[in-house]
């Protein structure tokens, strides 16, 4: 967190002590915030909020690049943010065990049945599963908040702060940004399936307009630099997407909308095997 707030003030809530020893924190009281999914999920859509989020983010990936920090210190922050303890539960309940037949972590309501044994049986979903946990475990790019979803940023007014950075590591930036993404299209099928057309048009028209513009203009050219960056992208987006309806943990978007679920795997399998085309933009996708 002390490190977020260095790279983009205010973009997480403000340490004022830090005692490792005494296991103890002072940080600024956030009384007054919302949960930003908590706000989606009731259809109150702020744009600019989202356009926020991206945009302290972008800028904390380009800033901790190793064409930034030059390479001693871009050394000392992968040592630094190893978190070697979380990076493998994210491993695990992102990209393995949501596409294992057999694990009793996993979940899902029975009209996901038939299409959660299709994606498990489905070698091409499976293979680029597997080489989304390449990329997240062998990418050295930059600080990643490593969780960031609408469940750990925190709103009020225009204002936004990002929280829950224990997952913190260096890796690859299209993990943050497919993985926020995937996040605002699950509010897109919670409203979807509500019939509240407004919120769902909003958030699939300006909403994902503010956070890919947001984030591309703030994190530059050195990371938005080819096809890759959006076939990369859409894998994060795909594996967030299967992976909150049959893995483990889930999302309150979708509670008792099986059809959103079923709506979420089956677009996170078409991300997932997504072959974008050359110089594709990721709003057309």
């Amino acid at each position: 967190m002390c490190r977020f707030h260095k790279l983009q003030p205010f973009c997480v809530p403000a340490p004022f002590f830090y005692d490792k020893e005494m296991s103890a924190v002072l940080m600024q009281d956030l009384s007054g915030y919302q949960v930003m999914r908590s706000d989606l999920n009731k259809g109150v859509v702020n744009t600019q909020t989202i356009e926020n989020v991206m945009t302290a983010i972008g800028a904390a990936h380009c800033l901790t690049l190793k064409e930034s920090l030059g390479d001693n210190e871009h050394k000392t922050f992968c040592e630094t943010f190893k978190n070697t303890a979380m990076v493998s539960i994210t491993e695990l309940y992102v990209f393995v065990k949501p596409y294992r037949h057999e694990d009793d972590t996993n979940k899902h309501h029975p009209l996901l049945n038939e299409e959660a044994q299709r994606l498990r049986s489905n070698k091409e979903a499976c293979q680029r599963a597997e080489s989304m946990k390449k990329l997240f475990l062998e990418a050295r790019q930059c600080l990643c908040h490593g969780d960031l979803h609408t469940g750990s940023v925190m709103t009020l007014g225009n204002d936004a702060k990002m929280f829950d950075l224990e997952f913190a590591f260096i890796g690859p930036a299209t993990f943050d940004f497919g993985t926020f993404l995937a996040n605002i299209i699950f509010s897109i099928l919670r409203h979807h399936c509500l019939k509240n057309s407004k919120a769902a048009s909003l958030l699939q028209t300006e909403g994902l307009h503010s956070a890919i513009t947001g984030y591309t203009q703030s994190a530059g050219g050195t990371i938005v630099t080819d096809d890759a960056f959006i076939r990369d992208t859409c894998g994060f987006i795909g594996c967030e997407l299967i992976r909150r309806v049959v893995g483990a943990a889930h999302v309150s978007d979708l509670d008792d909308l099986p059809e959103g679920e079923l709506l979420s795997l089956q677009l996170g399998q078409d991300f997932l095997q997504l072959q974008p085309e050359p110089n594709q933009d990721l709003m057309t996708i």
